[in-house]
């Protein structure tokens, strides 16, 4: 399937919208984050295959970088230091961040 270029861009704008909210939702401890990082890396496989990104450096640094937020989650519930606790979460916002920029300076501009 071929999408027209002004499609595309309108995907990758949804997607910094569904990138963005990762961080209110570690925030505010929502219980389904896990369910909706996973709906969210399972989306880029699909949109790699679809616009034939296999080989797109940016898209697979973005990939790798969502899928590295699932570990990085389970250590941010894990620790109980709380000057631990800080440093992850500020790699979280830093890592979540630096997605949306990949999707932005990449795809759309």
């Amino acid at each position: 399937m071929v999408l027209a270029h002004a499609s595309k861009i309108a995907y990758f704008k949804r997607l910094i919208n569904r990138v963005f909210p990762l961080l209110p939702m570690r925030e505010e401890g929502n219980a389904t984050i896990n369910i909706y990082l996973e709906s969210l890396i399972s989306e880029l496989r699909g949109t790699m295959d679809e616009f034939q990104l296999h080989s797109d450096a940016d898209f697979l640094v973005l990939l790798v970088t969502l899928s590295s937020l699932k570990p990085l989650l389970l250590c941010i519930n894990a620790t109980t230091d709380v000057v631990e606790h800080a440093k992850l979460c500020e790699l979280w916002r830093r890592e979540v961040l630096k997605c949306t920029n990949i999707i932005h300076s990449r795809f759309i501009v």
